[in-house]
């Protein structure tokens, strides 16, 4: 994990000059690099356990006229005069009990489970009116083949670290289709220094239905939000400080009706487990079952972000209440390195 760390932080040695503002073309193109890990504490406390690692990579892009797929024909537009943010992302997740080197199966702990899937993105914005809308449909599958499991031995492996040896425990190979749909609106501020903003999302599908609501609050030198995303910025003709650095909060409240990550998938009925055996008869399918889900969670991020040209990378903190009834809160650090053209 702290190769991977090393490696986020050297990719940063692309920030260029560090110049105050530009009326050049701006960046039609970003390529995003997302990077969650319980490792990442800012206290110090690093884990390995619940939802212990994401990654994820975007490729952003716009288009100089609307496009022609009936997907994106269907996605909301932010009203007259918006702008419109396409991207293809390709993520992979996993969450794991406590005691990774336990070959057995844990009840009273996280599941080990995993997914792969590929999503689709729109974000339309309106900078007159200072809202948003972003949609997103994503295809995968989870289990086995999310590779979720060789994903994590092999760097686990790489780092000399414990080699986890429960993934024989986790849920079946099933498909994941889902869909999401965002909306944000500009509440109040103070010039480019401050930015109040309400948001709420919602998810429905084979990965998870749910909820949430929050406040985003940015304090700092930095750009209005609704108008573009990190450095990529399709506005022309408008001043763009190609420097910033802000802070940021999102206070979160989440109704959680299904996740099959911790429940499992709908499409395999009940959930069914592979349980090592110590015994010469080797291992034992049977069907078993884990904590019942909370159904409300709030999470409380924070962090900062750094913008230098067409380069920006930011830090989150994620503390957030037990997913399951009568397990642990976790803690998840993410950095998320951008670079447009």
């Amino acid at each position: 994990m702290k190769i991977r760390l090393l490696f986020l932080m050297l990719l940063t040695c692309l920030i260029g000059k560090m110049p105050g503002f530009s009326q050049q073309t701006v960046p039609t193109h970003a390529l995003n690099l997302y990077w969650d890990d319980d490792y990442l504490n800012l206290q110090g406390k690093g884990t390995d356990r619940a939802y212990t690692s994401g990654q994820r990579i975007d490729y952003f892009y716009t288009k100089q006229h609307p496009s022609g797929w009936f997907l994106d024909r269907i996605m909301p537009k932010a009203g007259k005069g918006h702008t419109d943010i396409y991207s293809w992302s390709l993520m992979q997740v996993m969450v794991t009990p406590n005691n990774i080197s336990d070959p057995n199966f844990q009840p009273d702990d996280y599941p080990w489970s995993g997914a792969l899937f590929a999503a689709h993105s729109l974000y339309s914005y309106n900078p007159e009116h200072k809202f948003s809308f972003q949609s997103e449909c994503l295809v995968g599958v989870m289990g086995p083949a999310s590779l979720a499991g060789a994903t994590q031995r092999a760097v686990h492996r790489l780092i000399h670290y414990t080699v986890p040896t429960g993934w024989s425990n986790q849920f079946g190979n099933t498909p994941l289709v889902n869909a999401a749909f965002t909306a944000e609106k500009q509440e109040g501020g103070a010039g480019d220094f401050l930015e109040l903003i309400g948001g709420a999302r919602v998810d429905a599908g084979a990965l998870m239905d749910k909820l949430t609501v929050y406040q985003y609050v940015r304090l700092g030198i930095m750009n209005p939000w609704f108008e573009g995303l990190f450095t990529l910025r399709p506005v022309t003709g408008h001043k763009h400080r190609k420097t910033q650095f802000y802070l940021f909060m999102k206070p979160q409240a989440q109704a959680v009706a299904y996740d099959a990550l911790l429940e499992g998938s709908m499409f395999s009925g009940k959930p069914v487990f592979y349980e090592h055996s110590l015994s010469k008869t080797g291992p034992v399918v049977e069907k078993a079952s884990y904590h019942d889900i909370n159904r409300l969670i709030w999470e409380d991020d924070y962090g900062c972000a750094l913008s230098v040209g067409t380069v920006s990378i930011a830090y989150t903190q994620k503390p957030t209440t037990a997913y399951m009834k009568g397990l642990y809160g976790h803690n998840v650090g993410n950095i998320t390195l951008c670079k447009s053209w």
